[in-house]
């Protein structure tokens, strides 16, 4: 089971996803609360849906690059923000917003 950051299109099918798993998603939820990231908090519940939409890419895109950058990210969850990070450079490319799913 994960929680998928996704891009669909226009059928709803994934174009572009990274996936979080259990400890993962801890990571990543509790220094978004450390470090007072809302939008990369808004994916605090593993077992909700989600959006972020198009205006807020930008944002988010901010905030995972600030997480990627922090000293108190697990070294082990660095790679799996970049994917994220990649993920919403492709979503803005495409002018799509992100859907993040529960698995």
């Amino acid at each position: 089971m994960s929680l998928d950051v996704t891009v669909l299109d226009d059928q709803d099918q994934v174009v572009r996803s990274v996936g979080f798993g259990v400890d993962e998603h801890w990571e990543v939820v509790e220094l978004a609360r450390q470090r007072n990231l809302p939008l990369l908090g808004r994916l605090c519940d593993y077992y909700s849906d989600a959006e972020i939409s198009v205006e807020e890419l930008p944002a988010f895109l901010e905030e995972v690059e600030a997480a990627i950058r922090s000293r108190e990210l697990n070294p082990e969850v660095r790679p799996r923000l970049e994917q994220l990070a990649d993920v919403i450079r492709f979503a803005i490319s495409e002018g799509r917003s992100l859907v993040v799913l529960a698995d």
